[in-house]
């Protein structure tokens, strides 16, 4: 049995609805914000020895407090953990195999992928 224009519409706006919520559940869960310090934060650091001088073939000219010291143990990007990213891989692979299913015509697989989706 094959869908209709307007149910796979439907089912394909539900299926990125869920999948947005299930992104971003996964990276509250298992990621970790971006850390940037500012210029005050950075002036503590250096007055009170916790960061080093980088070594000289590392400096780069400019004015800024990140040229001369190393402040890499105190900064971070944003990242997610390994078993994140894995969970995020998995759920991407379950959206294109369902927007697939859809479009091409078996409703049924695409509806038991939907409620896999759900239960993920």
């Amino acid at each position: 049995m094959s869908m209709t224009k307007a149910q796979q519409v439907y089912t394909l706006q539900k299926i990125k609805s869920i999948i947005e919520a299930k992104v971003a559940e996964t990276k509250k869960a298992e990621g970790w914000p971006r850390i940037t310090l500012y210029n005050e934060a950075k002036h503590a650091l250096i007055v009170s020895g916790e960061v080093k001088l980088k070594k000289l073939k590392d400096i780069t000219l400019g004015y800024h407090q990140g040229n001369y010291f190393d402040f890499s143990k105190h900064e971070q990007e944003a990242g997610i953990s390994a078993k994140g990213q894995k969970r995020l891989d998995q759920l991407g692979a379950i959206q294109v195999q369902a927007e697939d299913e859809i479009m091409l015509g078996d409703s049924q697989e695409a509806l038991a992928l939907l409620e896999t989706l759900k239960d993920f």
